[in-house]
């Protein structure tokens, strides 16, 4: 925009108050009167380019329209100044469209005016052109810079010139000064209050093109100009807050890590942000003008999008997940929230969709949901789902009146692998197990493990005993194959409890109670068979129950005691060690004794094996430490050491913390610790045994002979005592039962210098037997049994 001095307002009122002063201060009156002559004549010129200007600026459109009518009434309202001698209007090719003659005019012959219109036309343009008193302007009808036509208009001098004549003489001299003094105070005011404002709102909005909306316009005059000015700045600064709201909902919209895509009503794309390129791998130009449903997957239920379309289209935002497809192929997972857009009127425009990829949490979630439902090691159901499953199963059941069989398996052998293999090896079996039974499955049944060697089957809409069985008896014959692990044939087998809905039960928790106690039964009856649930199994239910719960409270209510059994050396006959072993008493007399075989399982079960555990070092330790101090030769103290017990980690901290506790030397207590756990490949029981070995606490093997001995670990770990088991020493002295059984355990310990005690001494044939071959200390009922410490005294010898 060019600066106001330059503008046709600014030059003409210049021009013109210079013209009136130096007219009536340097001419003459007839320089006046010429002058006054060429002002009437240029008032007339002004007035008429006045209204072909108007005329060229109004008349496009008819143009366009071909509305001669309108047209025609435009050339009927120029002609109605009384200067107005011709109008011509014509098109771009200058054919007439319409006319006017001033019917006073006589310019044209009646011979003349007979031939045809457009050379008459021609005829009077010329003769006017050619007429002194006639004033010819011209003027092209534009539209968007392309030229439509042109209206000719020829005015008549003589009216505005007569006119002058006849008032110049009387005023002259009148107007002279007036002229002077007026046309001074006009320019001044117009200058300071036209001019001045006008020139700073110019300025101000050539800034505002430029992109400069900081810097308001200054407000020159308190007048409408002001009011102008404050309103353009006002309009400045409402300009200024727009395009800062619509920059930073541009730039989050834009830098957002959301996809943002905008459709119209029919759900055609509009626009996408960045991000939906980043996440779909389609560029806007792919995407624009096509349907958001080229995302689609087909992995979304079609009942979702019918609810997505009803809700949006009820003017309701919608919210859910989506699973799309990339152009890559690659499906992904989004959140998607979906928003109409409404106009002024009301009426839904558009709609706005926010979506969020979370196939990394759907990810996440899928490997949580498997984490908590099912077992890491087979890959079956884990206790939690299959709860989860027989509750399902069972409603389905009752709604349908079918049968439910609840089939519960354990292994018999499995404690005997982990010991002697190591819980690797443990691990391998059972994954084979799961494999081996899965295939004799329907595709219906549930196979579930529920921890350790234990497995659940649910066999839905069995009509009568025999598919059960069938299944049952399968399992068995399968698992009774021997198993190939780690290079070890294994023969383990299974025993199984079968309970039946309706008729055994109706809740998951009665039933799963049943099949545990149906294959308890199994195993009491030998093993490797399957038994069903019956009515007085229940009792063997409510038995495991009890001890259970009065387990939780025998520490609390001191119902446990040591007994302790000595240990005789071979050569000399004297007791110089003895072995805590745990008794529970009976809750009332007359109950039976609860052995540790049956309740030492079940602790471990509920996790109360630690507190027992440390109970049973405590008071081995400090009847130890009152013995040697009453003066008693007894100068080691053996503790049977639970697996789980061992793995704790604060036990070696719990040791050696109760050792100088009691005043204790390391080296007079054992622990007594079966082989499994030297087999075990976890790095804690390594670091566990060193750790104890480096302290100067023994290590004796338990029951040595009947797991799968890796004599390698013996040496690896330093252990310092094996003990035989009672199995091997029976027949020693007999029948010759299993001398060289014995006698080769006894002579290898002797070429790693460790020392071995046979346990299960009952006879004199057995300790002379043993004697012979060489054996270190002896230990059973033939020189004691279990005896409570104010018993045992009698027997103990004093330094």
């Amino acid at each position: 925009m060019r600066p106001l001095p330059h503008s046709s307002l600014a030059l003409r009122f210049i021009a013109l108050t210079i013209l009136i002063l130096v007219t009536t201060l340097g001419l003459s009156t007839s320089y006046l009167i010429e002058r006054q002559y060429r002002l009437g004549e240029q008032q007339l010129e002004y007035k008429v380019a006045s209204l072909g200007q108007f005329f060229a600026l109004i008349a496009p459109e008819s143009l366009l329209a071909y509305d001669l009518t309108t047209l025609n009434d435009y050339v009927i309202e120029i002609s109605r100044h009384p200067e107005i001698l011709f109008v011509l209007v014509t098109d771009s090719q200058q054919n007439a469209l319409t006319t006017y003659i001033d019917p006073t005019m006589r310019l044209l012959t009646t011979t003349e005016q007979e031939h045809g219109s457009h050379e008459a036309i021609e005829l009077l343009q010329q003769r006017l052109a050619a007429h002194p008193e006639a004033m010819q302007l011209q003027f092209d009808i534009d539209f968007e810079q392309q030229k439509l036509g042109e209206i000719t208009i020829f005015a008549d001098k003589t009216p505005s010139q007569r006119q002058i004549q006849t008032g110049i003489y009387h005023y002259i001299l009148l107007y002279l000064g007036s002229i002077i003094l007026l046309g001074a105070a006009i320019y001044l005011v117009f200058r300071t209050q036209v001019i001045a404002p006008i020139r700073s709102l110019l300025l101000g909005m050539q800034r505002v093109a430029n992109g400069d909306l900081e810097h308001p316009v200054s407000i020159v005059t308190h007048d409408e100009m002001g009011e102008l000015t404050i309103g353009f700045n006002r309009m400045m600064i409402h300009i200024r807050e727009e395009r800062e709201a619509l920059r930073k909902l541009s730039s989050a919209v834009e830098q957002s890590h959301a996809s943002v895509i905008i459709t119209n009503t029919a759900g055609t794309i509009e626009y996408v942000n960045p991000p939906f390129s980043k996440i779909t791998g389609y560029s806007a130009a792919e995407v624009l003008g096509q349907n958001p449903r080229l995302l689609k997957s087909g992995k979304t239920s079609p009942k979702t999008y019918h609810k997505l379309w009803r809700t949006i289209r009820a003017g309701e935002v919608w919210n859910g997940e989506l699973c799309n497809r990339k152009k890559s192929g690659e499906l992904y997972w989004e959140s998607v929230t979906i928003s109409p857009i409404k106009d002024e009127q009301g009426q839904i425009s558009h709609f706005v969709a926010i979506k969020e990829d979370i196939s990394l949490r759907k990810t996440y979630e899928a490997k949580l949901f498997r984490q908590a439902n099912f077992d890491t090691l087979t890959g079956l159901p884990n206790r939690a789902m299959a709860l989860n499953r027989l509750k399902q199963t069972l409603a389905s059941a009752e709604r349908r009146h079918n049968t439910i069989a609840v089939i519960f398996f354990d292994l018999d052998n499995f404690k005997q692998v982990n010991d002697s293999l190591g819980h690797e090896a443990g691990d391998r079996l059972l994954q084979q197990v799961a494999k081996l039974v899965s295939q004799l499955l329907r595709q219906e049944d549930i196979l579930a493990r529920l921890g350790g060697d234990e497995f659940l089957i649910l066999m839905s809409d069995t009509p009568d005993h025999l598919s059960s069985q069938r299944v049952s008896q399968r399992i068995i014959e399968t698992l009774h194959q021997p198993i190939q692990i780690e290079g070890h044939e294994l023969h383990i087998g299974c025993s199984i409890g079968i309970t039946l809905f309706p008729e055994d039960g109706q809740e998951p928790s009665q039933l799963l109670k049943n099949a545990d106690a149906a294959m308890y039964q199994a195993k009491a009856e030998g093993k490797g068979n399957y038994h069903y649930f019956t009515a007085s199994l229940n009792e063997s239910i409510t038995r495991r129950l009890e001890l259970e719960q009065r387990l939780r409270n025998a520490l609390a209510e001191q119902a446990f005691e040591l007994y302790y059994q000595p240990i005789i050396d071979a050569v000399s006959g004297q007791i110089t060690q003895v072995e805590a072993l745990l008794r529970w008493h009976p809750a009332s007399a007359g109950e039976e004794e609860i052995l540790p075989d049956e309740f030492i399982p079940i602790a471990e079960d509920i996790g109360e094996i630690g507190a027992i555990g440390h109970f049973v070092l405590q008071q081995a330790l400090q009847q130890l430490a009152k013995w040697r101090c009453d003066g008693f030769a007894i100068y080691r103290m053996r503790v049977n050491v639970s697996a789980r017990q061992f793995i704790q980690p604060h036990f070696v901290d719990e040791v050696l913390h109760l050792l100088p506790h009691y005043s204790i030397e390391p080296d007079q207590l054992e622990l007594e610790i079966t082989e499994g756990l030297l087999i075990d490949k976890r790095l804690t029981i390594s670091q566990q045994l060193a750790q104890l070995r480096s302290a100067g606490v023994r290590i004796t093997i338990d029951d040595f002979g009947t797991g799968y001995s890796a004599l390698g670990y013996l040496n690896r770990f330093q252990i310092d005592t094996l003990k035989i088991d009672p199995s091997f020493i029976a027949n020693l002295g007999i029948d010759g039962g299993d001398v060289s059984l014995v006698r080769a355990i006894i002579t290898m310990a002797q070429e790693l210098n460790i020392e071995v005690i046979a346990e299960g001494v009952e006879l004199p044939q057995q300790q002379q037997a043993l004697q012979q071959l060489g054996v270190n200390y002896l230990q059973g009922y033939l020189f004691s049994h279990p005896l409570p410490a104010t018993a045992i005294v009698s027997l103990l010898p004093r330094r």
